[in-house]
């Protein structure tokens, strides 16, 4: 008789395959190894616990920590914005990528997508949110090719070399300078900081403004990081 677990991770691997063919028909999946990683990443694993599976494939945000107040303090962004984030920044195989601000999901999909030759570091500053997201990285398998740290996104990852690609949230966003991009930052590395609540992502030196899934994109000269992306030639 097939266990209740059993049938859990039958009918997630059922939603996210359908929440994957949403984003292809709606024209945000532009690789296979993109493809590859919404279809095999659990997005279930890295909520809330007991959060319904429907909530966590149905591809909108799930915010998975909150303050007394009801504010969010912690969320997975929205599955169209992060395959538009991962081609925005021309994230491929054999890439170094540095996320600042994490839930785990995110730093599990970059894992995917640069495989077995590249390397993601993710870091917060919240030890709750680094705990959980190294505990789900291991049970899901992605210990080895994911490092989780606990520290300001202002002091970037020391000890951890040089990456092709950063990404940040909003509020760690705010703190990534020029000097400390040169520290970190091979010459032509895209950054990204995605804002949750509109879907802004500053890359490659633009300001992309994508307000809902599907809309036009709106380019705005932002000027922190210039080049093109760190898997071409």
């Amino acid at each position: 008789m097939t266990s209740t677990a059993e049938a859990r991770n039958s009918d997630a691997g059922r939603l996210r395959d359908v929440m994957t063919d949403k984003l292809i028909r709606r024209g945000g999946i532009s690789s296979p190894q993109i493809e590859r990683a919404f279809r095999t990443v659990p997005r279930h694993a890295f909520a809330i616990p007991g959060t319904p599976l429907e909530e966590c494939y149905h591809g909108d945000v799930v915010r998975t920590k909150k303050d007394a107040d009801g504010v969010t303090l912690s969320s997975i962004s929205a599955a169209w914005l992060q395959a538009r984030m991962i081609t925005q920044a021309g994230i491929g195989p054999g890439a170094r990528v540095l996320e600042i601000g994490t839930t785990g999901y995110n730093a599990a999909l970059l894992a995917e997508v640069t495989g077995p030759q590249g390397h993601v570091v993710t870091l917060d500053l919240d030890p709750e949110i680094t705990e959980r997201a190294a505990t789900v990285l291991q049970a899901t398998g992605y210990s080895g090719r994911v490092t989780v740290l606990t520290g300001d996104g202002e002091h970037g990852a020391p000890g951890h070399g040089m990456f092709d690609a950063i990404v940040a949230s909003d509020r760690a966003g705010n703190e990534l300078g020029g000097a400390l991009l040169g520290r970190i930052c091979h010459r032509e590395c895209p950054v990204l900081v995605v804002v949750g609540a509109r879907g802004l992502v500053a890359a490659v030196g633009v300001l992309v403004e994508a307000p809902v899934p599907g809309a036009p994109l709106t380019v705005h000269t932002l000027g922190v990081c210039h080049g093109r992306p760190p898997h071409s030639p």
